[in-house]
């Protein structure tokens, strides 16, 4: 027997792979079969887009070779719009049709639309049977076509209602589409309403928990809670905020309250603490009062005594100052004449000193130009001058420039020879440095062959062939070839030279010419010659070369050693430094003045020099001449005779005789700058001295106002004591302004506090009494203690009485937030148990459904070990203690309030939100297992574990559906060669006990352990387009026995 409502076909236009296709679902089972890609999994994607119809609650969990691939807008195949739709049968030939417009651009949304019979708006007033479409009303592929052409949507609705096929309606916006949800739900066509959110999640997950979707792993506790219950949260903070206004009614008079007794408590403290201060300025004024009055009198008597020795002291220094300004005319008329004769000495003593250098430069010049004179003078060589000023040598350079030069003509004969020499010795040595460097470079490229070290080489080449050769053969390769390389060099420079052929050397290719002592090498037609060597031959014998070569290489080891060192002397030579040639025959006999050309230029100066000599002579005369005139002059200066002998002695006894008589002018100066300094001193200490009296008077003055002020202080403050009662011992050692600074402080402190406790509270911040008490700086103790207390209470002791009745009030109203939280907290708790209820139905559901015929699916509903329900128990008394203890605060929101006495019941230190511990699923935990019989885990295969997540979705959707509603139903189980027989045939049964269509996606389909049958659509690729399957389909009706070709089925069952 048929159920109602049932899904009757399924139908795809522009649909990859399906493209334009109409499939029967049968009202128990269709399986969907064929190869794989052949678009089977897409039938699960095809029911998530019609029934969730928003793209971000879909979800393709089907799997294909390029995965990421697989977008909604690549489901249309040649057509910008692509459509899937359903027709329903919710009474015996009465339908509806459904289905989603889907575009070919990401940008596009989805369009869910329906068709009935006439056009229906959300305030119309229509049953279903009205707007039910008959069985020849019904639109299939073919009739979403115009003309084989694919149409936009708002085309189509047009061309179906043109052809008698309905009325066609969209709904594009998520508001519109919740009256298209509405209509489905309101008429038993969905047996959940899925225009409420919590309710299309809970669908979408499981329709795609059925498609093998990755959005329901059973492993996570927070994606199971997600899956099984609805979100509780919104209803239990809506419960909580209709609470929220008499809860905080509530706190705001509990935070009134504290802030009464928390202000009498504060009054109790300042008054108190005023009143301490209040004694501690008195104590210390009167500790002062007492102190300055004695201190300051004491000090009187002292500073009276001073004033007497400071007047005596005035007098003396008058006497001192007397005396010595009747000196200082005296003095004045010494220092006048002492002057006169110092500074006459003075003036002549620079003409002396001119005087003396002037006769000793002109003494040394005389004797100069007697040498220069008598000096030998040398030929004159014209061709060796050049430009000199002659001015620029003294005499005693020319001496012994010109004489250097007669020295080194005597010697070499002239200039020119000097030049000859120079440069014949340079050449010498230049010749003989490239001949050894030459000779080195060879020698050392010799060794680098004979060590093998110039591997490619015809050395290297024989010495790894190890043949012997002839002496000419050996003289012609050492002194001809040794640079010759075995192969063509890769870098070849000037002279480079190469052979392939180790032969060149036969002996048919040397002829020996004795009378030359040497050998002719032939190559070709050209003939080189190479000399003897006296060299001992090394490749005479191969088994005897290793020690022929080594004795070779340590003797150009010695010929290298001696060249170098030869070359070193060479340097040291040329540097002027010490060196030793003289076992060089070439260079023993070099001289050190031709070792540069620095001799030959200094000997053309002094030629030169002595050419010009006599032009020097000449000048120097006219200098001597002009120099005695010079003498006489200056000797006319001079108030002494002078005689020329020992003329540095005079000058130094002139000098001695003028400093004497400068050192009596300067005694007499500072006499006279003593006597006027010693005046200036006494007339300031004088000034000084008056000052300090007249001070030394103003403080005696002072002090007596001082102590005489202190004691009339004291007898107005204190008049019941006597000052003289109260002499403080060692009154030298009291601190008065210690004494001073700590009533000052004292006092500082009482104003200060009174005035912080004037201004803490309203009462007293504008009192016009209190105000003039401050202003007036009087400072009252009982006048703020009247105006703070009022005259309710007036004194500080009846303070005590008022906080315990405050304190009783507050508790009541502490009790009665405590009530009202529990009462929020109490639903939270409900919903809690109903989780726990829910958990252990579906275990119900689990145990009577075996899974591979031997497995149950459990869901373990574990309480959360760190956030326990029964926190809530202990609310109540965590509070009451928090409020005896004085931790009792509202000073933020409740929702803080709560979270501060969760976090102090249960120890937890880290942040915890109100919404969590209003949150149900935050007390436990969600688990899932498979277990055999013996209620062992097991691990389960790919297909017992899809079985359990199947049966967790069916479990899933009566939580939502709550009660028995119509509503097609269907089951997709994709992929169903994963599962055993076993499993799969529990889903048939399933389907039948819960009304669920069943649609299977599977290359080989099971049988059913039923005797009835079920609808089978074989896919087949297209021929022409492997996009397009081939279509129709093959579709069967099959039993366990037979299969039949679905359209004979259905003919045989109309003429029934």
């Amino acid at each position: 027997m048929i159920e109602y409502p049932r899904i009757f076909s399924l139908s795809t236009v522009g649909v990859r792979k399906h493209y334009n296709q109409d499939y029967l679902l049968h009202q128990v089972r269709t399986d969907f079969t064929g190869n794989n890609g052949i678009g089977k999994s897409l039938i699960a994607d095809l029911f998530q887009l019609i029934f969730i119809g928003q793209k971000s609650k879909i979800s393709f969990g089907t799997e294909s070779f390029k995965n990421k691939d697989r977008h909604i807008h690549t489901i249309p195949y040649n057509t910008d719009d692509a459509y899937v739709f359903i027709h329903i049968e919710f009474k015996k030939n009465e339908f509806i049709t459904i289905g989603t417009n889907i575009g070919n651009k990401r940008s596009r949304p989805l369009k869910s639309f329906w068709i009935l019979n006439q056009a229906y708006n959300d305030n119309d007033r229509k049953d279903l049977e009205t707007l039910a479409l008959h069985a020849d009303q019904l639109a299939y592929s073919k009739d979403f076509l115009k003309d084989g052409q694919f149409l936009p949507i708002n085309q189509l609705a047009r061309h179906l209602k043109k052809n008698k096929k309905g009325f066609l309606k969209s709904f594009t916006d998520l508001e519109d589409k919740k009256e298209y949800y509405e209509f489905l739900y309101t008429n038993e066509l969905l047996p959940i309403n899925l225009a409420i959110d919590e309710n299309m999640d809970a669908f979408a997950k499981v329709i795609q928990s059925f498609s093998k979707a990755n959005s329901l792993d059973t492993e996570s506790d927070k994606i199971l809670k997600d899956f099984l219950f609805e979100n509780s949260l919104d209803k239990l903070e809506t419960k909580y905020k209709s609470n929220k206004e008499k809860l905080e009614k509530l706190i705001n008079e509990y935070n009134e309250l504290d802030e009464e007794i928390h202000t009498i408590e504060l009054k109790q403290e300042v008054l108190g603490n005023l009143k301490e201060l209040e004694q501690l300025k008195n104590d210390a004024q009167q500790n002062y009062l007492t102190a300055e009055y004695h201190s300051n009198y004491s000090q009187y008597e002292t500073v009276a005594n001073k004033c007497i020795g400071t007047s005596n002291k005035i007098e003396k220094e008058t006497d001192i100052i007397s005396n010595l300004k009747s000196d200082l005319p005296k003095i004045s008329k010494q220092i006048e004449i002492t002057k006169s004769d110092y500074d006459t000495y003075f003036k002549a003593q620079e003409s002396f000193t001119n005087y003396k250098n002037l006769f000793n430069a002109r003494a040394e010049k005389l004797a100069s130009l007697d040498q220069l004179q008598k000096m030998k003078l040398p030929e004159i060589d014209q061709a060796n001058l050049v430009k000199i000023n002659i001015d620029e040598y003294n005499h005693q350079s020319i001496i012994d420039r010109v004489n250097k030069l007669n020295s080194d003509l005597k010697r070499y004969g002239t200039i020119d020879k000097i030049n000859e020499k120079t440069s014949s010795q340079l050449k010498i040595i230049a010749d003989y440095k490239a001949v050894k460097s030459s000779e080195l470079a060879d020698l050392e490229a010799l060794n680098r062959i004979l060590s093998a070290g110039e591997d490619g080489s015809l050395i290297a080449q024989i010495l790894k062939d190890g043949n012997n050769l002839t002496k000419e053969q050996e003289t012609v390769l050492f002194g001809l070839l040794k640079n010759v390389d075995c192969g063509k060099p890769d870098n070849p420079t000037k002279g480079s030279q190469y052979t392939k052929d180790s032969s060149l050397l036969k002996s048919e290719n040397i002829e020996e010419d004795k009378v030359n002592s040497g050998y002719w090498f032939a190559i070709g037609a050209l003939r080189t010659f190479v000399p003897y060597s006296n060299d001992k031959q090394i490749f005479a014998d191969t088994a005897k070369m290793n020690d022929a070569k080594k004795k070779k290489q340590n003797a150009i080891n010695e010929q290298v050693k001696s060249i170098n060192n030869e070359l070193g002397e060479i340097l040291k030579f040329e540097k002027g430094d010490p060196y030793d040639l003289s076992a060089v025959d070439e260079l023993k006999n070099l001289n050190k003045d031709f070792k540069d050309f620095s001799l030959y230029e200094r000997s053309k100066i002094a030629m030169s020099i002595a050419e010009s000599l006599s032009t020097k002579i000449t000048q120097d005369q006219k200098d001597l001449e002009l120099s005695l005139r010079e003498l006489e002059a200056l000797e006319k200066k001079i108030p002494i005779e002078i005689t020329y002998e020992k003329i540095d002695d005079q000058l130094t006894s002139y000098i001695q005789k003028v400093a004497a008589k400068k050192s009596v002018h300067t005694d007499l100066q500072n006499k006279l700058e003593t006597s006027k300094s010693t005046i200036t001193q006494k007339e300031e200490n004088l000034v000084t001295l008056k000052a300090l009296l007249d001070s030394q008077e103003k403080e005696r003055d002072e002090l007596k106002k001082k102590y005489e002020g202190a004691l009339i202080i004291f007898k107005t403050r204190f008049s019941q004591l006597h000052i003289q009662d109260f002499v403080p011992t060692n009154i030298n050692q009291v601190n008065v302004e210690n004494l001073q600074k700590l009533y000052n402080t004292n006092k500082d402190n009482y104003i200060n506090a009174y005035g912080k406790a004037s201004s803490r509270f309203d009462t007293t911040k504008d009192d016009l009494e209190v105000k003039n008490q401050m202003d007036d700086q009087n400072y009252s103790f009982a006048v703020l203690e009247l105006v703070l207390l009022g005259p309710k209470i007036k004194h500080t002791e009846n303070l005590a009485p008022a906080l315990k009745k405050s304190n009783q009030n507050r508790t009541k109203v502490m009790q009665a937030i405590t009530q009202a939280m529990l009462r929020i907290f109490k639903l939270t708790k409900t919903k809690y148990q109903d989780f726990e209820k829910t958990v252990e139905d579906l275990n119900d559901f689990f145990n009577e459904r075996l899974i591979s015929d031997k497995y149950h699916f459990k869901i373990d509903f574990t309480p959360n070990e760190t956030f326990k329900i029964d926190w809530m128990k202990n609310l109540q008394s965590s509070t009451q203690a928090a409020y005896s203890e004085g931790e009792l605060q509202f000073s933020d929101s409740v929702e803080s309030f709560v979270e501060k006495i969760f976090a102090e019941t249960t120890s937890y230190n880290e942040k915890i939100k109100f919404s969590d511990l209003l949150d149900p699923k935050t007390y436990f935990d969600l688990s899932t297992r498979l277990l055999d019989k013996d209620g062992i885990d097991q691990t389960g295969s790919t297909g017992q574990s899809y079985t359990a997540i199947v049966l967790l979705g069916i479990g899933r959707l009566s939580i939502v559906q709550k009660e028995d509603r119509k509503g097609v139903k269907f089951l997709i189980l994709e992929e169903v060669s994963n599962m055993d027989k076993g499993n799969f045939n529990t889903f048939p049964n399933i389907a039948k006990e819960f009304g669920y269509q069943m649609l299977t996606m599977t290359p080989e389909p099971y049988g059913s352990n039923e005797d009835e049958g079920w609808y089978l659509h074989h896919l087949i690729e297209g021929y022409e387009d492997v996009n397009i399957n081939y279509a129709p389909p093959s579709s069967y009706f099959k039993t366990n026995e037979a299969r039949q070709d679905l359209s004979d089925y259905l003919n045989n069952v109309n003429d029934q």
